[in-house]
């Protein structure tokens, strides 16, 4: 429940103006990374942005190379061997590891997450 909580405050609001964090600072809620933002974050993003849409989740997700993460974005996911990566990259971020961008279960778990029901979502 605390996972969850954190998971939603990072994407939902921020603490001034209760914007999303996102628009407040300029850039994307949830940031997808690979290592040259063209491949497999692409598909990624694609993935979970139309499951956000199924489950009537409004919060933009987008894709970057891992070097050019946003150091204000709320949520990162990449692949675990880029992970140390995005932490240095991203460090106030929530970060997400997957196998592989084309089916994890991370992302069943953020929409759940956002709609309040995650088991448990772990950064």
């Amino acid at each position: 429940e605390l996972e969850d909580a954190r998971l939603q405050t990072r994407l939902r609001k921020s603490p001034a103006a209760g914007a999303p964090e996102s628009a407040a600072a300029g850039g994307p809620a949830v940031v997808f990374a690979c290592d040259a933002g063209m491949g497999s974050s692409v598909i990624g993003a694609a993935i979970l942005a139309q499951k956000f849409r199924e489950a009537g989740v409004d919060v933009p997700v987008t894709h970057a190379a891992i070097g050019e993460l946003p150091p204000h974005a709320s949520v990162v996911i990449v692949h675990r061997s880029l992970e140390e990566r995005a932490r240095r990259s991203a460090p106030r971020a929530l970060v997400y590891t997957v196998d592989t961008f084309v089916d994890s279960p991370v992302y069943d778990m953020l929409v759940a997450g956002l709609r309040g029901s995650a088991p448990g979502i772990r950064a």
